[in-house]
């Protein structure tokens, strides 16, 4: 249990040193010269627009940071788009808890990256996100002129009402109007639209006449799944109360180890839940002296299936290099394929009937974790199983516990 902690806790220090961590993946920059630059980008998650942007360049392989004032957009191959835009940005919230009093409605004049929705002939369509609320904006591709489709959320004094100004149904309903494409149906769409990105995007899709798969929010759900094995060192240790006996044994194997990830944010993946099950045998062996003439040896075997339910964080992340730490529980089901007694004072020793021992069949503990992933698909890992009792008798007690070191193939 002192090496995990210790690793656990080495592994965490070095997070501290590497959270500013870089995950770079091709891409471009655009320059205000409007050139193309190639490289590699710094990509995030970007759950809010960046303002900043970390850029290493295939010419001379050096980072730098650019902002809005140095570029005019950039992106991240098969990824993601951000444009340079100056236009006023809404500053009032639209969550009901904190929406204004009465219409206050205030802007600010800023430049900004705005990140790529859908192109069209006549709209394109952007997202801008920061600490305050969402936002959208359309570019009309016939004037050039950027404005943000309006939706604002205010109340009273008092909190007695919630209104919902939806400004951006009749913004689109007018661009729907030039576009000739405002028949009863889709007008009705865009009346019950809410201010998604899904819906809205379909909308300015619909708007360009474009005949392509239906718009829909990229799935960043993935599953991911894994094969592999362990070396095991399991301890049994034993109390017997006739005659008053203590001591610990050992048994070393390999277990088999197959499961599954399910990795909610596949940009990011620093977090997900793993489900793993498992088979390993194990043979015990170990003789009380109960006195100068007579001793009993006691044989215990048995197969294990388990089922270890995990969460994993990853503490330090590159494309080819993660450490990672890993708490979960273990559930095992044991099948006893022998457990004898066999009392030497005689020749042959006598097979005793094992009437003190009555194992239960399954135990459940704690399994930490911590290892790498290197080259995106080789793990190695090193745990331990925290001991739990494995339940015999009135008359004895036994514990089991485990260190264990593996390696998985990642597919």
């Amino acid at each position: 249990m002192k090496f995990f902690y210790s690793l656990a806790l080495f592994l965490l220090s070095v997070s501290s040193f590497t959270y500013a961590q870089t995950n770079f993946k091709p891409g471009y920059i655009l320059n205000l010269k409007g050139d193309t630059i190639r490289g590699n980008v710094d990509a995030r998650e970007w759950d809010i627009n960046p303002d900043i942007v970390v850029f290493r360049s295939n010419t001379d392989g050096q980072e730098k940071t650019y902002t809005p004032k140095d570029i005019n957009g950039f992106g991240v191959a098969g990824n993601v788009t951000f444009e340079k835009f100056e236009l006023p940005i809404s500053l009032d919230n639209i969550d009901p808890n904190k929406a204004s009093v009465h219409i206050r409605v205030k802007t600010e004049v800023r430049t900004v990256f705005l990140k790529v929705v859908t192109t069209g002939t006549v709209l394109n369509l952007y997202s801008y996100t920061d600490l305050i609320k969402p936002r959208f904006i359309i570019l009309d591709n016939a004037t050039k002129h950027a404005e943000e489709l309006i939706y604002h959320v205010f109340t009273d004094e008092n909190v007695s009402f919630i209104r919902w100004v939806p400004q951006y149904r009749v913004q689109l309903q007018a661009f729907a109007e030039g576009a000739k494409v405002d028949n009863a149906s889709f007008n009705k769409t865009i009346e019950n639209s809410r201010y998604q990105e899904i819906e809205i995007a379909n909308i300015v899709r619909t708007i360009n006449k474009d005949k392509g798969p239906v718009f829909t929010a990229e799935k960043l759900f993935t599953t991911r799944f894994f094969v592999g094995a362990s070396y095991v060192k399991s301890s049994l240790s034993y109390e017997l109360n006739t005659p008053v006996k203590r001591g610990t044994e050992h048994d070393s194997g390999i277990k088999i180890d197959a499961g599954i990830d399910l990795i909610f944010n596949k940009k990011k993946g620093d977090a997900f839940f793993r489900v793993e099950v498992g088979y390993n045998e194990n043979h015990f062996n170990f003789l009380l002296q109960d006195n100068s003439f007579v001793s009993r040896d006691f044989f215990v075997n048995y197969k294990t299936i388990s089922l270890q339910p995990q969460f994993i964080y990853n503490v330090y992340s590159k494309d080819n290099l993660k450490v990672f730490i890993d708490v979960g529980f273990i559930y095992n089901k044991y099948q006893f394929k022998n457990y004898s007694i066999y009392k030497n004072g005689s020749n042959p020793p006598e097979l005793q009937h094992p009437g003190t021992l009555d194992f239960s069949n399954s135990t459940a503990r704690l399994l930490l974790k911590a290892g790498v992933v290197v080259a995106k698909h080789f793990e190695l890992n090193a745990g331990y199983v925290t001991k739990s009792e494995l339940p015999g008798s009135n008359s004895s007690r036994f514990d089991t516990g485990a260190y264990q070191a593996g390696v998985n193939f990642l597919f």
